[in-house]
């Protein structure tokens, strides 16, 4: 499912969509510190910031594990409204509880 909504979206110029692209990812993460991540599996959607632990684990960000190359797709922006509204596509997102971000 989010496979085909990141395929249609993926050149969206708000959203940027990983998927089996964790040196990209990572590369994102770094330069983007201040944006955010919706982390889509299933049905569901997590809002988090770029640097919650949950998407940006530090063995994540070394390398030693896969990002992108699990079932979970990544959509990647510096604005969260336009984040939000991109999931609200396909679902309701939910905000990262450890983030304490505010989901508009």
């Amino acid at each position: 499912m989010w496979s085909e909504r990141v395929a249609v979206w993926r050149n969206e110029q708000a959203v940027t969509a990983f998927e089996k692209q964790d040196e990209a990812y990572r590369d994102w993460l770094q330069t983007h510190r201040d944006g955010y991540v919706v982390s889509c599996l299933g049905r569901e959607a997590m809002v988090h910031s770029a640097t919650c632990p949950h998407v940006a684990y530090e063995k994540w960000i070394r390398g030693e594990r896969d990002f992108t190359y699990t079932e979970n797709i990544k959509v990647c922006s510096d604005n969260e409204a336009d984040l939000v509204a991109w999931a609200r596509r396909t679902t309701e997102p939910r905000t990262c509880r450890d983030c304490r971000r505010v989901a508009a």
